[in-house]
């Protein structure tokens, strides 16, 4: 699921690039995918059909008995999801039909893109895996379900999960989130409005595809296959538009803090030492580097346009 969206679509590339045969399930046409700007790799099968909803997900598990199995499909807009919490609430349908359908049809492996965001105003920076969520929003509320639901199936069926909880991912493809909408404004001369004194840990997306597939790799035992996956960097939001401005060369551009909103994680930075240890996870790409790579690709989309 999610395999022409962000994190999905570049996952997706690198699994066919090393010799994978992939299923991407989504619940538009491949022609819809395409007129929304996503990026729905042709060398992939594509099935039309909603994860919410059981019986299409049992027709392509039935006709794709997957051995393994990967799930992206998330709502990431975290203000939409606090106005219209139903509309969170669908991803834990498509979790459990993944996993109901992943023990009838004999998969072996999950892997569920989870958050960073379910520790909240955590107390402890950087936060380990052990820290205790604060669920302060529909969105965190939903991943927390979904992780969950991912424990009960694998005590009750045996089925075999990893949940990599994410930092803040950015990068070529990422329409939504700050970054794309601080370089959107710097571009209009409109001023970035940042609420709160807020940072993040941000992490390039080709970070988070080796995480995915180092995770399938490894053989896990011994320890909860829950995993925090970021560059291990706390990055304030004033630093992260100061950076993008000059790689615009707008070097007058403005930000405009504002009061914090309810339910919004004012910091950010994961402690990521348990994904090095088991995983052999590091982040490689650096803030600048990545940045610049994100500006890049988003002026080169803009030009197909």
């Amino acid at each position: 699921m999610g395999g022409a969206g962000f994190i999905g679509s570049h996952t997706v590339d690198e699994l066919l690039r090393r010799g994978a045969r992939v299923a991407i399930v989504g619940r538009s046409t491949a022609k819809e995918y395409k007129k929304a700007g996503k990026h729905l790799n042709p060398r992939a099968k594509f099935y039309n059909a909603d994860g919410a909803s059981a019986a299409d997900m049992k027709r392509v598990f039935k006709k794709v008995k997957p051995d393994f199995v990967m799930n992206f499909a998330a709502l990431t807009d975290i203000p939409l999801a606090i106005r219209e919490p139903l509309r969170d609430a669908e991803s834990i349908l498509i979790v459990i039909n993944i996993l109901e359908n992943a023990v009838r049809f004999g998969s072996k492996k999950i892997l569920h893109a989870s958050s960073g965001f379910i520790y909240g105003n955590a107390k402890r920076i950087p936060t380990p895996e052990t820290e205790p969520p604060q669920l302060t929003n529909p969105y965190a509320i939903s991943k927390m379900a979904c992780e969950n639901y991912l424990k009960f199936f694998n005590a009750q069926y045996g089925l075999a999960f990893v949940a990599l909880r994410y930092a803040s991912v950015y990068g070529p493809r990422r329409k939504t989130g700050a970054i794309p909408y601080y370089i959107r404004q710097i571009i209009r001369g409109k001023p970035v409005e940042i609420y709160g004194k807020k940072t993040r840990d941000c992490i390039f997306i080709s970070d988070v595809v080796r995480a995915n597939l180092l995770a399938f790799e490894k053989s896990i035992d011994g320890t909860e296959p829950i995993f925090n996956i970021g560059s291990g960097q706390e990055t304030d939001l004033i630093k992260l538009h100061a950076v993008i401005k000059k790689f615009l060369g707008k070097p007058q551009a403005k930000a405009q803090r504002l009061n914090t909103r309810p339910g919004e994680v004012d910091r950010m930075r994961l402690d990521i030492q348990k994904a090095k240890k088991v995983l052999g996870f590091k982040s490689v790409v650096g803030l600048e580097d990545g940045l610049r790579q994100t500006v890049e690709w988003y002026f080169a989309d803009s030009t197909k346009r």
